[in-house]
């Protein structure tokens, strides 16, 4: 990592990660606009602008114009090019410093790790967790990883659905006015 770039680390949740990974493996769109992540990550708007955007963007994956790096996200979706892909990035946006105190950092390190992104960045419980996770999974590197089943929102929905038993809330009528505030809302949620 360059030492004249400010001391902004990653905080790509997993499930973005592999969600836009598994996207990718279908086909890699030309550009990536906030309705595409919108879409395929389930996210809200400020999400993909305060977040997504500008982690994908620092990543390489996507370009600062808003189109994709090719040559990175083909490497990224490919299994076997997948760890270069997480060297590299590593190499990019991590400060050497970190690199070697933690050169092959595991889940026992995760507390250290944290603690190295709060002294570094003065950052919170919850943020220096989100990096400590994301520097883990890049360093992990392992394709194979990923969840078996990642569905996006409305998948989940879906399938949640057609598949669960109905409720007792479903079948008997509700007794009073909460209870059917409280049907109403699980019904649509």
């Amino acid at each position: 990592m360059a030492d004249d770039k400010k001391d902004v680390y990653l905080q790509i949740p997993a499930k973005w990660w592999w969600e836009l990974r598994k996207q990718f493996n279908r086909s890699v769109p030309g550009s990536i606009t906030d309705t595409y992540l919108r879409t395929v990550l389930g996210l809200k708007e400020s999400s993909v602008k305060g977040v997504a955007i500008p982690g994908f963007k620092s990543l390489g994956i996507i370009n600062a114009d808003g189109t994709v790096n090719d040559e990175r996200a083909r490497a990224w979706r490919d299994d076997d090019l997948y760890p270069q892909v997480c060297q590299a990035i590593i190499k990019e946006r991590y400060p050497q410093e970190l690199i070697d105190t933690f050169p092959e950092p595991t889940e026992e390190d995760r507390g250290s790790i944290e603690q190295w992104f709060a002294l570094r960045t003065g950052v919170g419980n919850r943020a220096r967790r989100a990096m400590a996770a994301f520097f883990l999974l890049l360093n992990e590197a392992d394709a194979s990883k990923a969840p078996e089943t990642i569905k996006s929102r409305a998948t989940q929905v879906a399938t949640k659905a057609k598949t669960e038993p109905k409720s007792k809330v479903t079948e008997e009528p509700a007794r009073d006015q909460k209870k059917k505030k409280l049907f109403l809302k699980y019904v649509r949620d």
